[in-house]
């Protein structure tokens, strides 16, 4: 058996690592749709003028989107886990969410379904920690 380990070997891998960036904030083109996740981004600030950072992870295909560390965290916490806990949010936190349980959706209900199965969360979880590396040395 031959096996070649020229360019195309080469591109074939980087087309499947994770990437992770930051942007600053603008709020025509990110959406914060882990609200009530982790501490909320600074709003005392003019945001045209002193952006905050946001954060990506791009894996399997998905690119995550976060406004905080800590919600890079959460999301983390969520993927580590083998057998997700039940998305019935309990009464007495119903007030956080704005509505009842057929109102609205939490950020970890609205994922692909595919990218919770237990195939893609290691995947996931190192490219949550590669970049909480970076994103934590360069902060």
């Amino acid at each position: 058996m031959l096996h070649y380990t020229g360019p195309l070997t080469t591109a074939l891998a980087v087309k499947n690592m994770s990437k992770h960036w930051i942007e600053k904030y603008n709020e025509l083109k990110h959406q914060n749709k882990m609200w009530g996740e982790g501490i909320n981004p600074p709003k005392n600030r003019n945001n045209e003028l002193d952006p905050y950072n946001v954060y990506f992870v791009r894996e399997c295909g998905f690119t995550f989107e976060f406004h905080t560390l800590e919600q890079m965290l959460a999301c983390k916490k969520h993927f580590s886990r083998k057998i997700q806990p039940s998305t019935r949010i309990p009464e007495s936190e119903l007030w956080n969410y704005s509505g009842d349980h057929s109102e609205m959706q939490r950020w970890f209900e609205k994922l692909p379904k595919g990218l919770v199965s237990n195939k893609q969360r290691p995947k996931i979880l190192n490219a949550f920690e590669r970049a909480l590396k970076d994103f934590s040395q360069n902060k």
